[in-house]
C-alpha cells in the first residue's frame, strides 16, 4: 500500500515537471493560442513601423519596452537600423548599418543581440533571410527561459515576400517568468538576415468599466420600492 501511494506521488511530480517545461513554437498562430491562455496576462508586440526609416537603436537602447544590447560586426560601428527589409506584416524590420542610419544592410555571422524587458511568460520573434541563404539557416539560434530554438531551415520556409523567407521561433515558459533573450548567428560568414515582431507578455491591467450596470431586474425592483413609499405616505395622510 505504501509503495503504491509512493509510486503515485512520484508519477504526479514528475508529471507536473513535465508540464511545467518551456514549449518550444515554430508557428506564430500555435504560439499566440498559447499565449491567449496564460491568465492574467496579455501579449504584447513590437513591429518596428513606429520608428522611421533608418532610425538607429543603440546598444542598450529600448523600444516598445524591449532593451536591445548586442555585439555586431564593425564592432562600436555597427549599429541596429530600423530598415526597409519587407516582410509579410510590413514594410519594416530590424537591420545593420556602419554609417549611422544612412544606409542599411542586414544583419550577419558573428552577431548577438540579447533582449531584455519586464517579467515575462513567451518570447517570439520573426525572422527574415534571402532566398539565396537560406540553406545555412539553422545556425541561427534563439535562446530564452533556458531553452535554445534553431529550427529555420526544418520549417519548410517560404512564409515571406517573394525574395525573402521567413520563420518563426517561439519560446514559454508558464511556470517561471523571465527577462530576457537572445538571438545569435555564428555560423557561415555570407549569411544574412534581419529580424521583426519580437512578442512577449505583460500583466494585464486593463481597468475594469467605470460604471457597473445594474442588473436587468434592478431598475423594476426599485420602481416598486418607490411605489410602496407612496403607499405608505398616504396611509400615513
Amino acid at each position: 500500500m505504501y509503495r503504491t501511494t509512493a509510486c503515485a506521488a512520484i508519477g504526479a511530480c514528475l508529471a507536473t515537471a513535465a508540464a511545467a517545461a518551456p514549449v518550444t513554437y515554430t508557428d506564430r498562430a500555435a504560439f499566440e493560442t498559447a499565449v491567449a491562455a496564460i491568465a492574467g496576462h496579455t501579449q504584447v508586440d513590437e513591429s518596428y513601423e513606429g520608428p522611421a526609416l533608418g532610425t538607429v537603436i543603440p546598444d542598450g537602447g529600448t523600444v516598445g519596452g524591449i532593451t536591445h544590447n548586442y555585439a555586431l560586426f564593425g564592432g562600436a560601428a555597427g549599429e541596429l537600423v530600423i530598415a526597409d527589409h519587407p516582410t509579410s506584416t510590413g514594410a519594416q524590420s530590424v537591420g545593420f548599418t556602419l554609417d549611422g542610419g544612412a544606409t542599411a544592410a542586414f544583419l550577419g555571422s558573428g552577431d548577438v543581440i540579447d533582449f531584455s524587458f519586464g517579467p515575462s511568460f513567451a518570447f517570439g520573434i520573426d525572422i527574415q533571410m534571402p532566398n539565396d541563404f537560406d540553406v545555412f539557416a539553422d545556425e541561427i539560434s534563439v535562446s530564452a527561459a533556458g531553452v535554445t530554438l534553431n529550427s529555420f531551415e526544418s520549417q519548410g520556409l517560404g512564409s515571406g515576400t517573394d525574395a525573402f523567407d521567413e520563420a518563426f521561433f517561439g519560446i514559454i515558459d508558464t511556470a517561471s517568468a523571465f527577462t530576457s533573450a537572445s538571438l545569435s548567428f555564428p555560423g557561415f560568414a555570407g549569411v544574412v538576415y534581419s529580424f521583426d515582431n519580437v512578442s512577449i507578455t505583460a500583466v494585464d491591467d486593463t481597468p475594469p468599466p467605470s460604471d457597473v450596470p445594474l442588473p436587468a431586474a434592478a431598475p423594476l425592483a426599485l420602481l416598486g420600492l418607490g411605489a410602496l413609499g407612496l403607499v405608505g405616505r398616504r396611509r400615513r395622510g
